[in-house]
């Protein structure tokens, strides 16, 4: 039998069985979300050179880009 959860006032709290039959599927999702949080911090503070994380744009940055070829996808065919 499923207890409603203290914190949730909506009514759809019992319809996120993924939650329970496939955790696997939520961890992955809060592995990317912590990856890209994480690669954001790492390309404001190394490529950018900036502290400021909350007014950077990741989009149509060139400084951006380079640091991801160079850092990270170019390394990407030396795994196979």
């Amino acid at each position: 039998m499923l207890r409603k959860l203290k914190a949730c006032d909506k009514s759809d709290w019992a319809s996120k069985i993924h939650l329970a039959l496939f955790p696997a599927y939520h961890h992955n999702h809060l592995m990317y979300k912590m990856l890209a949080s994480c690669l954001h911090v790492y390309m404001c503070r190394i490529a950018l050179k900036s502290g400021n994380l909350q007014r950077e744009a990741d989009i149509g940055r060139i400084e951006i880009g380079s640091w991801l070829i160079n850092s990270i996808f170019k390394f990407s065919r030396t795994l196979l």
